[in-house]
């Protein structure tokens, strides 16, 4: 039986650079949900349940904060290190940066490209504007 309930909040709209306490906040989230699950059944014999698509594209956020994960679709049985590593290239600059270019911009990386040869500077005043 699924439960659904509304979370109050915002999803952002598109990949930008993060904030270190937006960062770290959501790192939290992840270790509580990761801890809440951690020898559970629903592991199995996995060390907890994995979100497998953890990022700001799936975080609820109040007050430019995120405070829940949503879309669930993909959770399953894992390590936390999948979500710890997947999480870490969704809130860099550089997923940002890559994500503009897998949507069509080519501001990023030349035809071709599939990462970033800009500096960070030049990501941020991008992903600024």
């Amino acid at each position: 039986m699924d439960i659904l309930s509304y979370l109050p909040g915002e999803v952002p709209a598109r990949f930008q650079v993060w904030k270190n306490e937006q960062v770290a906040t959501a790192g939290a989230l992840l270790r509580a949900m990761h801890d809440a699950t951690r020898g559970s059944e629903l592991a199995g014999r996995s060390p907890v349940v994995c979100h497998h698509d953890v990022g700001p594209n799936n975080a609820v956020f109040v007050d430019g904060i995120p405070v829940a994960w949503i879309d669930f679709d993909t959770a399953a049985p894992g390590s936390p290190l999948e979500d710890v590593g997947y999480a870490a290239w969704t809130c860099s600059s550089r997923s940002a940066c890559l994500m503009r270019h897998d949507a069509g911009h080519d501001s990023c990386a030349g035809p071709g490209k599939r990462w970033c040869s800009r500096s960070l500077g030049e990501q941020r005043a991008s992903t600024a504007a």
